[in-house]
């Protein structure tokens, strides 16, 4: 038999019930008003954030005048306050970055608003692919294993665009050993092969026939590109392409530059990549970093401030090229409206010039808001 409650006992048994929930809500509230908000120990100030500077730009340690200084420049400073061009585009030529197995690290890890690629020599020894140093004739650095360089390096090596020279004596199981360590870590195949031109139609008839084939020495093929090193800049190589009209002066044509430091010397190859000064430096003043920077003449050497401080106060400046050059010091003009003895002519100039200034002023409308 089933038992029905009283209606009066229900409503009795719901009230009581309303009136114990409104309880444990009046007590959790008072609970959560009772607990203070935590607060850290230590203020700490936002870092600052510079979403429009290049990646190789060091907002942590250089100042936002300093950058802001450098960028009207088309300069900006790295780690360590190595001054280098703002991006690859303000140099007369794209830059490669000469990877070697002493210089995976630093501004390789994030250059790449600064170079258009990476330039990698690998060399075919005993059935392995070794990293060598693109200066090898000069340097005592060891080769090391490829394929580790490209594993320890993955990240660095993906934002760019690889130029790869290869060197020794290259077969058909020489290009798929190199193949293989490219898919195995996920690279893309290179974007450039160099090589020697017997070597040419093999690459071709390999898994890395979609790279473009530049040549390891001067070519006069018509639409050649190849690689070259010049006696006076033993720290750079330069890629140039041949258009096949060798009676022009423009048969050759500067594509790329090879290096791994001086980038400003090397951004200069094709003419100051620097901007012209954005104000005159005035006598017998001292000058701030920032208000050096922006005053210095467009070929100067701006890694050197210091020592262009001490020069400036002596009508001179140095230049990238190591060079002491003669600055002439703009005298500050005078303001003939502050002189006591100004003709009437001037006085009557300067009282109109200061009405229009103010006439200016109180007609110019503000708005607040949007």
């Amino acid at each position: 038999m089933k038992y029905v409650l009283p209606w009066n006992v229900k409503m009795d048994f719901m009230h009581k019930a309303r009136t114990r929930l409104a309880l444990v809500v009046s007590v959790l509230s008072l609970a959560a008003c009772g607990v203070s908000p935590t607060e850290p120990e230590t203020y700490y100030k936002p870092a600052n954030t510079y979403s429009s500077l290049p990646a190789h730009a060091d907002t942590k340690h250089v100042s936002e005048s300093m950058l802001s200084a450098l960028r009207e420049r088309n300069l900006t400073a790295t780690t360590g306050f190595h001054v280098l061009p703002y991006r690859s585009g303000r140099c007369k030529a794209s830059l490669l970055y000469s990877v070697t197995p002493a210089n995976m690290s630093g501004l390789f890890l994030n250059g790449k608003d600064l170079f258009s690629g990476a330039y990698l020599v690998l060399s075919y020894n005993d059935g392995d692919w070794e990293l060598t140093n693109s200066r090898s004739r000069t340097s005592t650095i060891k080769s090391i294993s490829a394929e580790d360089a490209i594993e320890d390096n993955l990240d660095a090596l993906r934002q760019y665009e690889l130029y790869v020279r290869l060197s020794g004596n290259l077969d058909e199981d020489a290009l798929e050993d190199l193949t293989e360590i490219f898919v195995e870590y996920g690279m893309t195949m290179p974007s450039v092969i160099v090589a020697n031109s017997r070597y040419h139609k093999l690459i071709k008839q390999s898994a890395l026939s979609s790279s473009r084939l530049y040549f390891d020495a001067p070519a006069a093929i018509e639409g050649a590109s190849f690689i070259a090193s010049t006696p006076q800049q033993n720290d750079v190589d330069l890629i140039y392409s041949y258009s096949g009209n060798g009676a022009s002066n423009n048969a050759l044509q500067l594509k790329n530059i090879i290096l791994e430091s001086n980038f400003n010397k090397a951004c200069n190859a094709k003419g100051t990549f620097v901007s012209m000064p954005k104000l005159n430096l005035l006598a017998k003043k001292r000058f701030s970093d920032e208000e050096l920077v922006l005053g210095l003449p467009a070929d100067a050497d701006f890694n050197q401030l210091p020592v262009q401080h001490k020069l400036i106060a002596q009508g001179k400046y140095l230049n990238w090229l190591g060079e002491n050059k003669a600055y002439t010091l703009s005298e500050k003009t005078k303001d003939k409206c502050l002189e006591k003895n100004a003709a009437q002519d001037v006085r009557a100039r300067c009282a109109a010039r200061k009405r229009d200034a103010d006439s200016v002023m109180q007609d110019e409308k503000v708005v607040f808001g949007w």
